[in-house]
Parts: structure tokens; C-alpha cells; sequence
């Protein structure tokens, strides 16, 4: 009777110890896939503070890119003022190459070119004593 209950403990022992092996085993993934879901979270986390930054970074953009469409056109609208500006004081035009100061520029500068030559001219009369235009000598 010992031998029966002996031998019928060791196959309830042998059939715990296989439990406790498929327990363990399915402990063993059920962590692996507890590691693995822990990973892919923080990449996750990782990507969304990534694509976070990138919209603040975006945002950040678009707001600026708005700010500098206002300024230019409040620069294109007062370059519109001061062009009327101009017109209404005479001005021919307000383009770049026939803007006031540069045709003054041009002016002074052709004046200058005109004050050289004619410095020139009287310099060498003087040293030659009479221009072959009044007969003396060259």
C-alpha cells in the first residue's frame, strides 16, 4: 500500500513538475514580450517627441514665414507711399536707374568730367601760348 501511495505521488510529482515547466516557459515569454512591448513603447515615445519637435519646429516656421509676409507688405505698401511721394514732388520716375539721387549722381558727375577737360583744355593753351584754331602754333 506504501509502494501504491509512493508510486502514485512521484506521477503527481512528475506531473507538477511538468506544469511548473510549461508555467515557467510561459513566464519566460510572457516577459520577453513584456521587454519587447516596453522597447517599441520608448521608440515610440522617442518618435513623438521627435515628430513634436518637428511640428513646434514647423509651427515655429509658418509663424515666422507669416510675420515676414505682414513686413513685406507693409514695405511694399510703404514703398507705394513713397513713390507717390516722389511723383507728387516730380520725380520722372522712381525706378532704380532713374531715382532722384542717382540722376543727380550722374549730373554732378558729368559736370565733373566737364570741369576736367576744360581744366585741361586752358592748361595746355597756357603752356602752348595759342590753339591752332587762332592761328599760333600747336
Amino acid at each position: 500500500l506504501a509502494r501504491a501511495a509512493n508510486a502514485g505521488a512521484a506521477g503527481r510529482a512528475e506531473r507538477c513538475e511538468q506544469e511548473l515547466g510549461l508555467v515557467q516557459e510561459a513566464l519566460r515569454r510572457a516577459i520577453a514580450e513584456k521587454d519587447d512591448a516596453q522597447q517599441r513603447l520608448a521608440s515610440a515615445d522617442g518618435d513623438r517627441v521627435l515628430l513634436e519637435e518637428v511640428a513646434e519646429g514647423k509651427v515655429s516656421a509658418l509663424l515666422r514665414l507669416s510675420e515676414l509676409e505682414a513686413e513685406r507688405m507693409r514695405l511694399r505698401s510703404r514703398v507705394g507711399e513713397l513713390e507717390e511721394r516722389l511723383r507728387a514732388l516730380g520725380a520722372p520716375d522712381s525706378s532704380p536707374d532713374k531715382s532722384p539721387r542717382l540722376m543727380q549722381g550722374k549730373t554732378d558727375a558729368t559736370a565733373t568730367v566737364h570741369s576736367y577737360v576744360s581744366s585741361v583744355a586752358a592748361l595746355l593753351r597756357r603752356q602752348v601760348g595759342k590753339t591752332p584754331e587762332t592761328g599760333g602754333e600747336a
